[in-house]
């Protein structure tokens, strides 16, 4: 995660968006982060997501934007911007 700015957080997630590693971030996320601003959500290494994958980025915004903030899905793959 990098900082760009104090309204502003970049989370640039790892290749595989599946079971364990899902899990794995959705625990991470579950700390108090600052719901009011916007989230970026860097998706350029995803190469794979499943269901619970998808599950972990609507939990995620869902979270943030029922906080204040805003979720902005940036660098998305061809393959994941058809679902």
């Amino acid at each position: 995660m990098t900082i760009q700015s104090l309204s502003q957080v970049v989370w640039r997630l790892p290749p595989r968006l599946t079971g364990r590693t899902a899990q794995c971030l959705k625990a991470g996320s579950s700390r108090k982060p600052v719901l009011s601003r916007d989230h970026l959500l860097d998706l350029r290494d995803v190469t794979r997501i499943d269901e619970i994958g998808l599950e972990l980025l609507l939990s995620i915004r869902n979270r943030v934007v029922a906080g204040g903030g805003r979720v902005v899905f940036i660098n998305v793959p061809g393959p994941l911007v058809e679902l």
